[in-house]
């Protein structure tokens, strides 16, 4: 499983986790990437690939989505990476500096749901349809207990992305 995380400052990683540096950029951008990162449709293409563990080789090989910050897609998926984040109150802060309304834009939305609308959202920017969705989940196995509730909300989601 490909695990994502955004990690405080003045923390010290281990040779074994691969890491990101910010030569330009700003935190949209983290946001973004992580928003990418996290999502299943990632997991499950890195799955096809790394069996024992994440290197940086592997890292720079995984397909990121390249589109305008333009897109309400790309918007949407920092938004829901760094709200979900920011729950973490070290990183609220830099929740903030990604869109200063994310607690009104999300108060009252399940982590659930909004982890099935990343999904859908990640799944459209890779230009998958619902039936590869629906597969995707059916082979994905693994860490995602309620695999069956997570793929329901996402398709459900993606067909709105999608309409």
């Amino acid at each position: 499983t490909f695990i994502a995380a955004l990690i405080p400052a003045h923390t010290f990683l281990s040779n074994s986790a691969p890491y990101f540096l910010w030569p330009k950029g700003d935190e949209y951008d983290q946001a973004y990437l992580l928003g990418i990162l996290s999502s299943v449709p990632l997991d499950w293409y890195a799955r096809r690939w790394i069996e024992l563990n994440v290197n940086i080789y592997f890292v720079k090989a995984l397909p990121i989505p390249v589109i305008s910050r333009q897109d309400p897609r790309r918007r949407r998926v920092a938004q829901i990476a760094a709200y979900i984040t920011s729950q973490d109150r070290r990183l609220q802060d830099w929740g903030i500096s990604v869109d200063n309304r994310l607690d009104s834009r999300f108060r009252g939305r399940e982590t659930a749901d909004l982890l099935a609308e990343l999904d859908a959202l990640v799944a459209s920017l890779y230009g998958l349809n619902a039936d590869d969705l629906v597969q995707m989940f059916a082979t994905f196995g693994g860490r995602i207990s309620q695999d069956a509730e997570r793929c329901a909300g996402a398709i459900d989601q993606f067909r709105t992305i999608e309409a």
